[in-house]
């Protein structure tokens, strides 16, 4: 047995051996192979994000936007407790 937040042991011989951590409190984590790079793996307080390459951020903060000529907007957590924040580009304040 193993902890679920570890996920089961895989062998990946000439391979990459990836992870994939929890994406919830009760969720189990698992160890994948692959024949390409292991990809950016958020856990389940954080949302992955793309602008030049994959990270992962908080979902209390949300991801990070690019606006060449316009404004960057930020829209907090709905709640204090929600995780929904996120960024976005305008052509207004």
């Amino acid at each position: 047995c193993f902890p679920n937040s570890d996920g089961c042991p895989v062998d990946c011989p000439g391979q990459h051996t990836c992870h994939q951590p929890q994406t919830c409190e009760t969720c189990h984590a698992y160890n994948y192979c692959s024949s390409t790079p292991c990809p950016a793996t958020c856990n389940f307080h954080e949302m992955p994000c793309s602008i030049t390459t994959q990270t992962c951020e908080k979902k209390r903060v949300g991801c990070p936007v690019d606006c060449p000529g316009q404004y960057t907007c930020h829209q907090p957590p709905t709640c204090e407790t929600c995780q929904d924040a996120h960024s976005y580009c305008h052509w207004e304040p």
